[in-house]
């Protein structure tokens, strides 16, 4: 209902927040506000780039409190993998959470390695209600992310699997690479492909969800689907051509013709996405939307 599954973003730089739902197009501010929770944004860091900022003492009140109230918080960075997971709950006077990340390895909650630099405090119960309009509009968001080039310093879209490509290309800078530098963009170069690779996944099983609900658009949300499954099968079976930071330490160990074999990837989904749009143009479900704010 975010329309997230269907968004890729690539910033001007290699960047690990290429799959944050909350950067570039916020796609998290935007479920929201359309199912109506109340809710805010809270940082103790001064360099954020999103968020109120309050001192770290604030911080830690805002989120046991919410944890008193028996309402989780959502938390960014809690293992040092600038990804989003859960506090359930806190210890020791306060000083550590209880957290569930998509990187946990136990079936047990953790505690939270890192104090999160960003979190997502819920004012009320959540009480969701997700309507035909709701999921309507997210794939109305699909094809706008799709054809926006750039939200702030992220492209977008079409635009950003251009931008990726061009950055893969870039051997003049590649080669003279430190092996600091180099890590963190492997790591970027990674953690988006394999988010494209999952979100188009995702995307197609949504789209298989709410068939029933639009019988005049059933068709293009068929083909929609097929076409957002075979793209994350097409990046699949490159999987493993996508190095790992921790298995690179010279800028030859990421050569060209391993980068091209990335790329081939890329032009094929780019493809994909090309005839997404087509269809996207003529489902009945956005016709209907623009007509009506016309």
């Amino acid at each position: 209902a975010s329309a997230f599954s269907f968004r890729l973003h690539f910033h001007k730089d290699w960047s690990i927040y290429n799959t944050d739902p909350t950067i570039g197009f916020n796609n998290a501010e935007y479920l929201f506000k359309n199912i109506g929770l109340k809710y805010k944004f809270l940082s103790a860091e001064k360099t954020c780039e999103f968020g109120k900022k309050i001192s770290k003492k604030k911080l830690i009140q805002e989120i046991t409190k919410s944890i008193d109230n028996n309402i989780p918080v959502m938390a960014r960075n809690l293992t040092g993998h600038n990804s989003w997971g859960l506090i359930v709950g806190y210890q020791n006077n306060k000083s550590e959470f209880f957290c569930r990340t998509y990187h946990n390895k136990t079936v047990n909650y953790s505690i939270a390695s890192q104090f999160p630099d960003l979190v997502l405090i819920f004012e009320e119960p959540l009480k969701i209600n997700l309507t035909k309009e709701i999921f309507a509009h997210a794939i109305l968001i699909a094809k706008q992310m799709l054809e926006t080039d750039m939200y702030g310093e992220y492209y977008s879209g079409l635009k950003a699997f251009n931008y990726w490509q061009d950055k893969l290309i870039e051997d003049d800078k590649i080669n003279v690479l430190p092996a600091a530098k180099l890590k963190k963009i492997i790591n970027a170069n990674r953690h988006t492909y394999i988010g494209l690779y999952k979100y188009r996944k995702l995307g197609a099983q949504f789209l298989k969800y709410i068939l029933h609900l639009f019988p005049d658009s059933e068709e293009h949300l068929k083909k929609l689907s097929k076409l957002y499954n075979d793209e994350s099968n097409i990046l699949s079976e490159s999987m493993h051509d996508i190095p790992h930071p921790n298995k690179i330490s010279l800028p030859e160990d990421w050569n060209r013709r391993i980068r091209n074999k990335e790329m081939k990837s890329l032009i094929k989904g780019m493809k994909k996405e090309r005839e997404i749009l087509t269809i996207l143009k003529s489902i009945p479900i956005i016709k209907k939307l623009t007509s009506a704010h016309a």
